[in-house]
């Protein structure tokens, strides 16, 4: 883990301050993200920010909540 030393916070706001990415896809790199759940203990204000938009808490929900697509697959 980065966070230890700061580089996981910087990851994480790089994430988040990319113009070019649509909250959609911002949020699809955060929770790709090793240190996301670190930086949400550690109140990162700018995560915390950019999960508490509702659009963005519906996707989460949506995401935590769907079954996956292959669940009849014997992979």
């Amino acid at each position: 883990m980065l966070s230890a030393f700061g580089l996981g916070q910087k990851k994480i706001n790089t994430i988040i301050g990319k113009e070019d990415l649509s909250d959609e896809a911002k949020l699809e790199a955060l929770l790709s993200e090793d240190d996301t759940l670190g930086e949400c203990k550690s109140q990162n204000q700018k995560l915390m920010e950019f999960i508490s938009k509702k659009e963005n808490m519906v996707k989460l929900i949506r995401h935590a909540t769907r079954m996956p697509a292959n669940i009849n697959s014997k992979d």
